[in-house]
């Protein structure tokens, strides 16, 4: 079993730990209210809201999904792990560490990494220069013929493949280095995955 590790950025931490302080803060608040007959109404409107946020995401990822996406909000590290399991082809394991444990948010057949590529984020694209945004991209093979379908009456430009975004957004230099390194890793645990060119736009 090989394992590689990736740091996240700080501020992402720090932005997850406000982000939630603030969300769980007002939503107490709002309850609070509620109880006390105080500012009933936006009181009612804002803890609606948020429910139907949750529930939307539940929906669309299950709830084994929205938990473990929260939990990775105050990860530092994700971890890419490539497993072989009896009877089965090598899998490619995307996940993050957290209290000293392992969680595994994606398997991925080996079969199905189709490549790794550097590439800028929406800041570029709406600034229309380069603001140091760019990331890791590693590009599989999903497997849902409804979505593939979807995808392709959409005009996407890669139907049938989904991505996972690896490391931070950071200068060029840097994404492109930690592309290598994903490159090198999946290689050496007997993964074949294509090399692409940097871009500069955001992958669709």
């Amino acid at each position: 079993m090989a394992e590689l590790i990736v740091a996240k950025a700080r501020g992402e931490l720090v932005a997850a730990v406000v982000g939630t302080a603030i969300i769980v803060s007002s939503v107490t608040l709002a309850i609070r209210n509620v109880i006390r007959h105080v500012a009933v109404l936006p009181s009612v409107v804002w803890i609606v809201l948020v429910t139907l946020v949750a529930l939307s995401n539940i929906k669309a990822s299950g709830m084994r999904r929205f938990y473990l996406a929260i939990l990775s909000a105050f990860s530092r590290y994700q971890l890419l792990r490539v497993s072989t399991y009896p009877q089965q082809s090598t899998t490619l394991e995307f996940g993050f560490k957290l209290w000293n444990l392992d969680f595994v948010e994606l398997r991925i057949s080996g079969d199905d990494v189709v490549s790794v590529c550097s590439n800028t984020g929406q800041a570029t694209d709406m600034a229309d220069h380069d603001v140091n945004d760019w990331s890791v991209f590693l590009w599989y093979r999903h497997r849902d013929p409804q979505k593939e379908m979807k995808e392709r009456e959409s005009g996407r430009k890669r139907p049938g493949q989904s991505v996972l975004v690896i490391g931070p957004a950071r200068a060029k230099r840097i994404a492109e280095a930690l592309g290598n390194r994903v490159l090198d890793f999946l290689n050496a645990s007997g993964l074949s995955a294509c090399d692409e060119r940097s871009e500069s736009s955001p992958p669709n």
